[in-house]
């Protein structure tokens, strides 16, 4: 039963991503997009911060289905404002005439376009391989297992170590995705990627006893500079498309994204699993990312040559 609520509750919350970016793409543009992705994913990333601490707490006070229900009624309520907000605007408001397709076409035709796209296809094999290496999902799943079964850090110190490194991941996205409105936002992902892969390398020199301040400002650089690509990323499509287009390469994004974040999740754990340590699977991440970056970096020549 509880596996069943979960699928039906992923279902209505997997969408709220690409629509989220939808929407904000359309009120903002230029220089302007990359700060206000980048505040729409900081400021959710709040959330991951407050929210364990306030769900323990509620749990143990009125137990976890009483917690559960109570945690749903923000959701509930945000709904129904996105669903006001999105009445007011009207269908198709907040796009320019050009933005209007003048023929309607089939959902399988606009995938075809859009994946006959060179820039675009590589920017899908990089987040596939970013989702292995420095992707939200795959650093909060095991960083919190890394603080506790390797390093063996105590519940209140790695608590706060890892608070300080996801506090990192709110700043993050809001300054660089300013950042690079003005600069480009493939050239500002690259050197991320880049710095980020070595501190996932880095990591793997760390053991019993290391220094907490060093580590918390270690994880704090690295989700800084990680759980900013998908903003930087997902800017550049929204840059690079217009009106539907955009909306469907935004969903194919995450698509790739949540499919692939799961592949690499139990390929990560299992390498942990096999060889009983997270050295071979800090390896294998930040080559990943390194990976990721060359397939950048080809799109990086093709912005130069056009």
């Amino acid at each position: 039963d509880f596996a069943a609520a979960r699928l039906i509750s992923n279902i209505g919350v997997a969408p709220q991503h690409p629509m989220g970016t939808a929407i904000v793409s359309e009120r903002f543009s230029g220089k302007a997009l990359g700060r206000a992705i980048g505040l729409h994913y900081g400021l959710a990333y709040i959330g991951n911060i407050i929210g364990p601490a306030l769900m323990t707490i509620l749990s143990v006070a009125v137990g976890w289905r009483s917690t559960l229900l109570i945690f749903s009624i923000p959701a509930f309520l945000t709904g129904l404002v996105v669903i006001w907000y999105l009445g007011g605007m009207g269908v198709g408001q907040g796009r320019t005439r050009k933005d209007q397709p003048a023929v309607r076409t089939s959902l399988k035709d606009d995938l075809a376009a859009l994946l006959r796209v060179r820039s675009i296809i590589l920017i899908f094999v990089a987040q596939a391989l970013l989702s292995g290496g420095l992707e939200i999902g795959v650093l909060t799943t095991y960083i919190p297992i890394f603080l506790a079964d390797f390093l063996g850090m105590e519940v209140y110190e790695r608590g706060i170590v890892y608070t300080i490194g996801l506090l990192g991941g709110v700043i993050g996205p809001i300054l660089l995705g300013g950042y690079a409105g003005r600069i480009g936002y493939i050239k500002t992902a690259a050197p991320s990627i880049l710095l980020a892969s070595t501190l996932i390398y880095l990591l793997a020199l760390y053991d019993v006893g290391v220094n907490s301040v060093i580590l918390a400002l270690h994880l704090f650089a690295l989700m800084f500079l990680a759980f900013s690509l998908p903003t930087l990323l997902q800017s550049h499509l929204v840059r690079a498309t217009s009106g539907y287009g955009r909306d469907l390469v935004i969903g194919m994004f995450f698509t790739m994204a949540f499919l692939f974040n799961s592949l690499w999740a139990g390929v990560i754990g299992y390498i942990v699993d096999i060889y009983e340590s997270f050295r071979p699977a800090l390896m294998v991440m930040g080559t990943l990312g390194l990976v990721a970056l060359a397939t950048l970096l080809g799109q990086m020549r093709d912005i130069s040559a056009a």
